[in-house]
């Protein structure tokens, strides 16, 4: 070892050398003085004391001696917990801190229980000539006794008294102070006091109860608590307690602060409010109930018209109960129920008013093209590989309704980018009945024109074809949704009720065969020319030649001579039913070919046989308008189905299978 002037010493290992110090180096955290201890302990309590939690019931003005006591049982117990089971030494040290003298001081004002400080022990022996020598406890062990044999709500609540000292005979866990003892009347009425803040209520049963009593046990407002999942195993809160976690748990978002009206807790809905105030001062639903109705009635008033729906529907109810009224009330009367009966007439059209405006909400959506159902986006479900939104078309350009906003802001595109960033519902309750709402207002929209699509198969299916009937419900059997889509953009008449798909058929067919003979004509015409140019050229090129041999000029064109019209080949033979007729005049047949008639057999034989003829099949349909009324509603159709994520597949599937089945 080196010399005591050095200030390190090297311990030799096998591995290297390590330096090690000696001094006041070599003293460890169990080693420090106390008083440094001690130092370490009332900076700790300077601290928790301004940062430590503490609810807001105690931090009213007239309750500070109920706050002291409170802040001191909530700072002894951190102050024991997080530092005197470091080490023994820290322990002893900190058991001679003054802090304890004044915990005493603020529990046992009155130092009902001081002689308990003092142990008397018994004597070894029954003759023992000598007496043992009295204990004092510590601060610190005299408080811990007083705390495990006192109530602690009597102490919190009546500071200046002496009630619950040394009256604890049960236990109970409390939520932020652990496991304390209480009294047999505070174990017996546990409903009675805040499981939170340990507030108690005001007993109003007896007979000498006040006025003042009474409306300080109201103002506390301590009730059977119903969100067990926010304090479990909390039987009562009081109305301090649930407006400081109702406003913690809506402080953790904005939305949820603008729902629930901000601070004041005042918003604009009349059903939050209600809602908010029946939590608050009966504590009836949960904090997730109440933020939950919150964020849907924010949603419907910010995305539909529930607002607006709402007004008429209470000026509805308002007029029929006035129109009604079998006699007349006086003014009086009226201004005094008017208020309520506002309030029961809101709520009992409430229900009709979402579902109102939910069916309204999913109906711009379809009609702007964006299919999606609601679920879909809540679930985040897209169709692999594909976008969540393509192109739509409208199938009636000249009967849309043009909005005024879109138009002024240059936007063509459907759907529009305000309908795609649109927010979906924010709870689960709220987007099922959306759900509901889009598949409702599909079939609403859809199932006319699908329905006209089988009635326009039916009807054409009726008229005969070469090859006989055709079976609608084959057709439709062959038809997938993306031939369904094209037909609702392409057919115009599908957005008819009441068309004569069979005339209209006939009408087309006509229309093509004049169409198809117009062009016939054009092009005989434009062959007749070009033959003319063609004579004409020849003509004057043969002139020379005949000149030279002396011919007339006005001789007769090989074209038009006799031998060339005796000798203009027949027509081909008309074939009935499989039969050949004979001609007096038959074409030469080219060397190496079949005889026609070889032909005729090789084909008659490897076609296969026409189906039989039948009855055309009868499938009841609306009868035919003398004026084809349009539809109302006419959506932006999408070009495919193939982006459709599962829960909108499966609403315009369904659409599909009641637009086919019976009215």
């Amino acid at each position: 070892m080196s010399a005591t002037t050095s200030n390190t010493i090297t311990i030799s290992a096998a591995v290297g050398a390590i330096p090690a110090y000696k001094g006041k180096a070599l003293r460890s955290w169990a080693e420090l003085p106390e008083e440094v201890v001690r130092l370490i302990a009332t900076y700790y309590l300077l601290d928790i004391t301004a940062s430590t939690y503490i609810p807001s019931t105690w931090e009213a003005r007239r309750l500070w001696q109920g706050r002291m006591v409170y802040t001191a049982i909530r700072d002894s117990l951190n102050i024991e917990k997080h530092l005197m089971f470091i080490c023994q030494s820290w322990r002893r040290a900190i058991e001679k801190h003054f802090f304890w003298n004044h915990i005493v001081n603020i529990i046992d004002p009155n130092d009902f229980l001081i002689f308990h400080m003092t142990v008397h022990p018994k004597p070894q022996h029954e003759n023992a000539s000598t007496i043992p020598s009295p204990i004092r406890l510590t601060y610190h062990q005299h408080l811990k006794n007083v705390i495990a044999s006192s109530c602690v709500v009597c102490r919190i609540n009546y500071p200046t008294s002496t009630l619950g000292l040394a009256a604890a005979k049960r236990s109970m866990i409390t939520t932020y102070l652990g496991t304390l003892g209480i009294c047999k009347d505070h174990d017996r009425r546990r409903a009675s006091y805040c499981g939170l803040c340990l507030r108690d209520t005001v007993v109003t049963s007896g007979p000498d109860t006040t006025a003042r009593d009474y409306e300080l046990s109201q103002a506390i407002a301590i009730v059977e608590n119903e969100d067990e999942d926010t304090w479990p195993a909390v039987d009562s809160t009081c109305k301090k307690c649930r407006v400081e976690w109702l406003w913690r748990r809506a402080n953790h978002s904005v939305r949820d602060r603008e729902a629930i009206g901000g601070s004041s807790l005042q918003s604009e809905d009349w059903e939050t409010r209600q809602t908010v105030e029946n939590f608050i001062e009966m504590g009836e639903g949960t904090i997730g109930e109440v933020l939950a109705l919150a964020r849907e009635k924010q949603w419907l008033r910010l995305h539909t018209k529930y607002e607006a729906l709402g007004q008429h529907m209470l000026a509805a109810q308002v007029t029929h109960q006035r129109s009604e009224a079998a006699h007349v009330r006086r003014e009086e009367e009226e201004e005094e129920d008017s208020e309520e009966d506002r309030e029961a007439m809101m709520t009992r059209g409430s229900g009709q008013v979402r579902d109102l405006s939910l069916t309204a909400w999913a109906r711009e959506r379809i009609l702007d093209g964006h299919w999606i159902s609601p679920a879909d986006i809540y679930y985040a479900y897209t169709a692999p590989g594909q976008p969540l939104v393509v192109p739509t078309i409208h199938p009636l350009p000249w009967a849309r309704e043009v909005d005024p906003q879109s138009e002024s802001n240059g936007e063509e595109q459907h759907p529009t980018r305000t309908t795609i960033a649109a927010e979906v519902p924010p709870t689960y309750t709220l987007c099922e009945q959306a759900y509901l709402a889009h598949m409702k207002a599909m079939r609403e929209i859809l199932c006319p024109p699908m329905r006209n699509i089988v009635r326009k198969l039916v009807m054409e299916c009726s008229v005969p074809t070469e090859r006989g009937f055709e079976d609608p419900a084959h057709l439709a059997r062959k038809m997938t949704l993306d031939d369904v889509l094209k037909v609702l953009r392409e057919e115009e008449g599908v957005w008819y009720d009441g068309v004569d798909w069979v005339e209209k058929k006939r009408n087309e067919e006509e229309t093509s065969r004049r169409r198809r003979l117009e062009a016939e004509a054009v092009a005989r015409s434009a062959a007749k020319e070009d033959d003319t140019d063609s004579t004409t050229s020849s003509s004057s090129s043969g002139s020379g030649i005949s000149s030279n041999r002396g011919s007339s000029s006005n001789a007769t064109s090989p074209v038009l001579s006799t031998t060339t019209l005796q000798t203009t080949p027949s027509p081909p033979p008309i074939v009935d039913e499989g039969n050949e007729v004979s001609t007096p005049a038959k074409k030469e047949q080219v060397p190496n070919s079949p005889p026609v008639s070889n032909v005729r057999q090789e084909s008659r034989i490897l076609a296969p046989p026409p189906p039989p003829q039948s009855q055309p099949r009868f499938i009841p349909v609306d009868p035919v308008r003398s004026t084809p009324r349009l539809l109302s509603a006419i959506p932006y159709v999408p070009v495919t189905s193939c982006h459709l994520p599962s829960y909108s597949f499966e609403a315009l599937r369904t659409v599909r299978i009641f637009s086919v089945s019976p009215c």
